[in-house]
């Protein structure tokens, strides 16, 4: 686990995702979860070859995803995700099981939203006095 995490950190962004859902189950880890890292496994394998690409087509628009993932895990927590590019790439992703726990699946997609305002906010205010 402790390899996947410097992959996903340092390498492979891409595989942030499943790394942070596999990381919660190590105590309780089944067969289906063994498949999804052999998967993840294989994947690495077969992409090993291929070059992380960061490119800023416009600088002065920032594109942000949000998402989220409605009881995903065992104790009715969501999954939260957040990406942001400039345009080829991602600058900035996060991928983490949320804290708190929502009774509708809107519900979930707003409080990661919530969430990421800040991150939102000060990265488009670093920018405005970087350029």
């Amino acid at each position: 686990m402790t390899k996947l995490l410097f992959y996903c950190k340092r390498t492979q962004p891409d595989i942030q995702t499943v790394v942070a859902f596999l990381r919660t189950i190590v105590q309780n880890s089944g067969t289906d979860d063994y498949k999804k890292l052999t998967r993840t496994t294989r994947y690495l394998r077969a992409t090993s070859g291929l070059e992380i690409t960061l490119e800023a087509d416009n600088p002065a628009r920032i594109n942000w995803w949000v998402g989220a993932s409605f009881a995903l895990h065992p104790n009715i927590q969501s999954h939260t995700g957040v990406v942001m590019t400039f345009g080829g790439g991602d600058f900035y992703e996060s991928s983490t099981k949320k804290k708190l726990n929502t009774k509708r699946s809107t519900e979930a997609e707003l409080v990661p939203v919530n969430n990421a305002l800040p991150q939102v906010s000060s990265t488009t205010q670093f920018l405005n006095t970087a350029f």
